[in-house]
């Protein structure tokens, strides 16, 4: 994102939220980019609030790269099944020229 906008800082880290009172663990199922946090220090939450927001864009493109290297891994895997295929065909003339 340094290309679209000027970045002060960057700091990248492993951890947990850590609540007041009766603690409980906050952890994402996902890593990604935050993009927002839509609470504030000290606000009481709700189950099921949303604490931390991620950028939609990474994942999204994260999920085009995988779909094009599932492509161009599928192509590869048949392609190297017809190369088989033709050795096979090969390997079964010679078997029956014997």
């Amino acid at each position: 994102y340094a290309v679209v906008a000027r970045i002060d800082e960057v700091v990248i880290a492993r951890g947990e939220l850590k609540g007041m009172g009766a603690e409980r663990p906050i952890k994402a199922p996902v890593s990604g980019v935050v993009s927002g946090i839509p609470v504030t220090e000290g606000e009481l939450v709700t189950p099921g609030q949303v604490l931390i927001q991620f950028d939609p864009e990474v994942n999204t493109e994260r999920l085009r790269s995988l779909g094009r290297q599932k492509e161009l891994e599928s192509r590869r895997l048949k392609e190297e099944i017809q190369a088989f295929e033709a050795r096979e065909d090969s390997l079964q003339a010679k078997l029956n020229s014997l």
